[in-house]
Formats: C-alpha cells, sequence, structure tokens
C-alpha cells in the first residue's frame, strides 16, 4: 500500500471513530473528559472578603483539600504533591511578611496538621480520621493518593498567626502538582485567636477566602488565595 494512502486511511479511522484512550501521568488510562468541580463542595469558584473580619478576631490560618474528581465514574489512581504552603500579610505600605509556612522537609508522624473528613454530607459535624501521607525528603514535598478515600475530603493545614496591626490583607500561595482525576482548592480563615477551639461553624472562625478548584497539572504550579479585582 502507498505509504501516503495508509497514512490519509489511518486519519479517516482516527476521525471516525474518535481519539484513543490518554495515559495519565500516573499510569492509569483515562479517556477524554472534562473536569467538573464536584457537586458537594462548599464553595465551587475563588472566593474573598477582608471585610468579613469580626472585630474581636485576631488570628488567620491557611489550608487546602482535596478529591477524587468522582466517586463512580472516574476510576484511577490520582495523586497530589504539596512542595510548599505560605502565608503572608500585606501591610498599609504593601510590604509582605511571610506569617506561617508548610515546607515539608521533615516527616511529620503522626500526620496531625491534616484529616479526612466526611464528603457528602460537606465535612458533618467535622468527624474526622487520620490522612494518610508520604513525604518525599529528597525534594522537600507531601504527597498523597486521593483515590484511596475517594468518599472523604483531603484536608490539610498550617498554624494559625496573630494578624499584625497595620495589616491591609493577607493572602497565601502554595506549589502543588496534581495527577490524575483529583482537584485541589486552597482556603483562608478569619479565627478568634491563635489557640481557639473549633465550635461550630461560623463561631470561633469565619471564611476569609478560597480559590478556584484546580485539577490535573503537567507540573508544578501555583496555587493562591488573593483579593480578587
Amino acid at each position: 500500500m502507498n505509504r501516503r494512502i495508509g497514512i490519509f486511511l489511518l486519519l479517516m479511522l482516527l476521525y471516525a471513530f474518535g481519539m484513543p484512550s490518554i495515559a495519565s501521568s500516573c499510569g492509569n488510562i483515562i479517556p477524554p473528559f472534562t473536569y467538573t468541580v464536584p457537586n458537594e463542595v462548599a464553595n465551587n469558584t475563588a472566593y474573598y472578603d477582608w471585610s468579613a473580619k469580626p472585630m474581636n478576631f485576631t488570628a488567620i490560618n491557611f489550608w487546602m483539600q482535596a478529591l477524587q474528581a468522582s466517586q463512580g465514574n472516574f476510576p484511577g489512581v490520582s495523586k497530589v504533591e504539596v512542595d510548599y504552603m505560605r502565608m503572608y500579610c500585606r501591610d498599609t505600605n504593601g510590604v509582605d511578611t511571610l506569617m506561617r509556612s508548610m515546607e515539608y522537609n521533615a516527616v511529620e508522624d503522626p500526620f496531625n496538621s491534616g484529616g479526612l473528613f466526611l464528603r457528602s454530607p460537606w465535612f458533618a459535624n467535622n468527624a474526622n480520621e487520620a490522612m494518610p501521607v508520604q513525604f518525599d525528603l529528597a525534594d522537600g514535598y507531601v504527597f498523597f493518593y486521593p483515590n484511596t478515600r475517594y468518599d472523604r475530603v483531603w484536608h490539610w493545614w498550617g498554624p494559625r498567626a496573630t494578624i499584625p496591626a497595620n495589616t491591609d490583607y493577607c493572602w497565601m500561595e502554595a506549589r502543588v502538582w496534581i495527577q490524575g482525576p483529583a482537584t485541589v482548592q486552597a482556603g483562608m480563615e478569619f479565627w478568634l485567636d491563635e489557640t481557639a477551639p473549633w465550635a461550630g461553624n461560623g463561631v470561633n472562625n469565619i471564611l476569609l477566602g478560597v480559590s478556584d478548584w484546580f485539577f490535573e497539572t503537567s507540573g508544578w504550579r501555583i496555587i493562591s488565595v488573593v483579593p480578587l479585582i
């Protein structure tokens, strides 16, 4: 068969029957699809409201959460790697100060800065269990596999910080790598102070803002929670 004719016939077959399945960076085979934010999440798009801070609240914290993209229709391995999370406060002169960070350069065992929370109903009663993670100390990051508990929200956080008196606003960023059918969001909260316990939604902590949900990436990317312009 003439080579040109062979190539033409191959292209016609691909056009008629569609492209083959694609191998994800996690090694599993995933058919072409469009990612969508799961219906049960509390906030499905970016949000930021510094004015929501109650007058008597003095602290702030930062966190992230990850989900398997779908419980039933998206089988396959998913992996989330987190290089760092960093929280800053910007003063009225426009100068940023690093307030707290999670760099993951040492093993945290047990992993007390994260947990597996109920996915439906979303974070019901704040019930949670241990979040299984692994550390890559050579490159300094933590990683985990959301597909192993697709019925849970993988939620992890950094320590709180007291908001400086001359603060204009606070913000955060994280460097992550999302592989396979997982989705990740970052967020920040106001707290009554650095040690107040969780006492129910809206009692000792109030949402400051969240990022959009992010899906599979070809490498490391930055996810931020910042004022929306």
